[in-house]
C-alpha cells in the first residue's frame, strides 16, 4: 500500500499507468473510498493516462482525523496530492458526489492546474445533513430510505453497508457534518469564470439535480450526460459512467 502525508494527515492512494505523462486524479464521495473508481480506472479509454485515486482524510485506509472536513481543507489536501504525485500540469480531474464538490473548489482555486474536469452527481452546499439525526445504524438508515434507494441497498448490501458504517463513524468521531453544514453556496461568478472543458454526469432520479444544473449553467461550454439512476449512479450505471468519462477525457 502507498501513502502520502499532506497537511499532517496520511492519505492512502493507488496509481496506475505511471509511465504515462498525462495525469488524471479521481476523488470519491462522502463515506466512500477510492475503490469506487476501480472499474472506471481500468477502462481501456484510460490506458494512456496516469491515474491517481486516493482516500479522502477519514476514509478508506487514510488517517481518521477529527477535523479538516471543510471544502477549503479538502481542496488543499487534493492540491498537495496533485503537487506530489502528478507528472505534469495541468491534470484531468474527476469527482463523484462530495468528490465533485471538492474538485470544483480546487478548480476555482487552481484553474491553471486543470485541463479537463468531470463532475459525477455533484453535491453543492448548502448541505442537508442532519447533525443530530437519531438514526445510528445502517439498518435504521436503510429502513428510512425512499423505495428507490432501498432497491440499491438490496442489490449492493455489502457496499452500501460499508458506506453507511463509514458515514456514521465519521459523524460520531469527526467534525465532518458540522464542517459541511457551515459551507455557504458557491457564488456563480467564480464558477462562470472557469474556462475548463467540463462534463457533468447526472442521474435522472437524483435529488441533487439542482447542483448539476448550476454547474452546467455556470461554466461556459459545460456539457451534461444523464443516466437512469439514483444518486448512487456509480453502482447503478457503472459502465455508462466509465465510458462517458473515458470518451470525454480522450477529447
Amino acid at each position: 500500500m502507498a501513502f502520502i502525508t499532506v497537511n499532517d494527515v496520511r492519505l492512502h492512494y493507488i496509481e496506475r499507468g505511471q509511465e504515462n505523462p498525462q495525469t488524471t486524479v479521481m476523488v470519491h464521495g462522502l463515506g466512500d473510498n477510492l475503490s469506487v473508481w476501480y472499474l472506471v480506472a481500468a477502462s481501456p479509454a484510460l490506458n494512456a493516462q496516469h491515474v491517481i485515486m486516493y482516500d479522502l482524510r477519514g476514509h478508506g485506509k487514510s488517517d481518521l482525523v477529527e477535523s479538516g472536513y471543510d471544502l477549503a481543507t479538502l481542496s488543499s489536501d487534493l492540491e498537495k496530492v496533485v503537487g506530489r504525485l502528478s507528472h505534469q500540469l495541468p491534470i484531468n480531474l474527476v469527482g463523484n458526489s462530495l468528490g465533485s464538490t471538492i474538485a470544483l473548489r480546487f478548480a476555482i482555486d487552481n484553474p491553471e492546474k486543470v485541463a479537463r474536469m468531470v463532475l459525477v452527481e455533484p453535491t453543492l452546499p448548502p448541505f442537508n445533513y442532519q447533525e443530530n439525526d437519531p438514526l445510528n445504524t445502517p439498518e435504521e438508515w436503510m429502513n428510512r430510505a425512499p423505495p428507490e434507494s432501498q432497491k440499491v441497498f438490496a442489490k449492493h448490501p455489502f457496499i452500501m453497508n460499508r458506506v453507511l458504517q463509514k458515514y456514521l463513524s465519521l459523524k460520531e468521531k469527526t467534525s465532518v457534518i458540522q464542517d459541511l453544514l457551515a459551507e455557504t453556496p458557491f457564488e456563480r461568478a467564480p464558477v462562470s469564470a472557469l474556462s475548463i472543458p467540463t462534463l457533468v454526469i447526472s442521474a435522472t432520479r437524483s435529488n441533487w439535480q439542482e447542483s448539476s444544473r448550476f454547474v452546467v449553467d455556470s461554466i461556459p461550454g459545460a456539457t451534461q450526460q444523464s443516466f437512469e439512476a439514483s444518486h448512487f449512479i456509480m453502482l447503478e450505471a457503472t459502465k455508462q459512467v466509465g465510458v462517458a468519462i473515458g470518451e470525454f477525457l480522450q477529447g
